[in-house]
């Protein structure tokens, strides 16, 4: 398991810091369903502390997608790094995640 990644709840939002890699996107996924079953506000994951992503970083925010729709909820991808992003251009996600810069 990666070290370098972060999970954290912040004024209701799930704060992720560090490196989403095969390695930690695991952990990220438990922690992220947790905070999707007990959180009552807006569904808002802050990715602005993201400092690398591999490709398990983009299924791990299409998972929290589902998982929400699921839930008849909505969530929203804050700040993400321009390296994700380039992520989710190359495989045409960027429409797909409710993103806001």
């Amino acid at each position: 398991m990666s070290a370098t990644l972060r999970v954290e709840v912040r004024d209701g939002r799930l704060v992720l810091s560090g490196e989403l890699d095969h390695t930690s996107v695991a952990r990220a996924l438990a922690e992220g369903r947790a905070w999707l079953e007990g959180s009552r506000g807006p569904l808002q994951v802050d990715l602005s502390g993201v400092t690398r992503s591999e490709s398990a970083g983009v299924a791990l925010l299409l998972e929290w997608l589902r998982a929400a729709r699921q839930r008849g909820r909505e969530i929203e991808f804050l700040s993400p790094p321009r390296q994700l992003q380039s992520l989710l251009q190359f495989f045409g996600l960027e429409g797909v995640l409710p993103i806001r810069a």
